[in-house]
C-alpha cells in the first residue's frame, strides 16, 4: 500500500485512501467482519419466540 504524501494536502490523502481501497477485495472485507455474538443471537431468538407466542414486545435484558 502506498504512503500518504507528507505535504498535508487533503487531495493527496484521498487519492491514497482510494488506492488502498482498490487493493482490498470484497471477500477480504467480509472475512474481517466479526461473527454475530451470542447475546445478539439470544436477543433475536427471544424476539422471534415472543412474536410467535403472540406476546408483547420483548423486554430488554439488564446485564
Amino acid at each position: 500500500m502506498r504512503q500518504t504524501a507528507s505535504a498535508g494536502d487533503p487531495a493527496d490523502y484521498l487519492e491514497s485512501d482510494v488506492a488502498d481501497l482498490a487493493e482490498v477485495g470484497v471477500a477480504t472485507v467480509r472475512a474481517l467482519a466479526p461473527a454475530p455474538g451470542q447475546r445478539l443471537l439470544e436477543e433475536i431468538r427471544r424476539a422471534r419466540i415472543s412474536t410467535l407466542a403472540g406476546g408483547g414486545p420483548p423486554s430488554a435484558r439488564a446485564d
